[in-house]
């Protein structure tokens, strides 16, 4: 849903920004009249969605798989962590570590004190 919003939004002012960005870096100053907005779905409009679809397919799409992953691990260890409401702080504290806690080479729990 966000990328036809930034989409759009970057369409609408790619042509006066464009003007401002080009007379300030020619020192020519601001330009006496800007362009109007671009409030259509054109070809530009279209330029603007893939750029930001690919933004998202490259950056964003692999961070929220990997906060789904940390979210699915915490919500697991609570659910155990609920299951075991009768061990004590101690025993619950280390159930919910338990899937954080370090392992040697052979796989087994490394032992901390």
């Amino acid at each position: 849903m966000l990328v036809p919003i930034l989409a759009y939004l970057s369409t609408a002012i790619a042509s006066p920004a464009i003007a401002v960005t080009v007379g300030l870096l020619s020192r020519q100053g601001l330009p006496a009249s800007l362009p109007a907005f671009n409030l259509q779905l054109n070809f530009v409009f279209w330029n603007h969605a893939l750029f930001f679809l690919v933004c998202w397919a490259v950056y964003l799409a692999p961070v929220g798989r990997r906060v789904e992953k940390e979210v699915e691990e915490t919500v697991g260890a609570a659910g155990e962590y609920r299951r075991h409401s009768q061990a004590s702080e101690k025993q619950k504290t280390a159930i919910c570590q338990r899937k954080r806690r370090p392992r040697n080479p052979s796989g087994a729990a490394v032992q901390t004190h």
